[in-house]
C-alpha cells in the first residue's frame, strides 16, 4: 500500500516538473523580429505576423505662425523652455517621448 501512495505522489511530482520545465522553455523562447516589404510597402512582423507601431509626429508652431515657423532658428534658452513645457505636457497623457528631441538641433552652416 505504501508503495502505491509513493508512486502516486511521484506522479504529481513529475508532473508539476514537466509543467515547469515547459514554462522555463516558454520564457526563455526569444521574438523573431523582420522587416518585410511588398507592393504596398514594408512591414514589421513579429514571429511572422504583423506588428501595428502606433507613433505621433510632434511639432510646434506658435500662434498666428504657419509651417514655415523654424523653432530650431530661436535661442537655445527658449527652445529647451518649449521642449520642457510640451513634453511634460506629452508624459501626463501617459506618452513616451523620444529622447532625440531633449537635445537641440545644431544650427545649420
Amino acid at each position: 500500500m505504501s508503495r502505491l501512495v509513493f508512486f502516486r505522489g511521484m506522479r504529481y511530482v513529475c508532473g508539476a516538473v514537466l509543467v515547469c520545465i515547459a514554462l522555463v522553455g516558454q520564457a526563455q523562447a526569444t521574438d523573431v523580429v523582420t522587416t518585410y516589404k511588398d507592393d504596398n510597402g514594408w512591414k514589421l512582423q513579429v514571429n511572422g505576423s504583423d506588428f501595428y507601431v502606433k507613433g505621433v509626429v510632434w511639432g510646434y508652431s506658435p500662434r498666428n505662425e504657419n509651417f514655415n515657423y523654424n523653432l530650431w532658428g530661436q535661442s537655445d534658452d527658449f527652445v529647451r523652455k518649449v521642449l520642457d513645457y510640451e513634453f511634460r505636457l506629452d508624459a501626463g497623457g501617459g506618452r513616451q517621448r523620444d529622447p532625440q528631441l531633449s537635445v537641440i538641433m545644431p544650427p545649420n552652416g
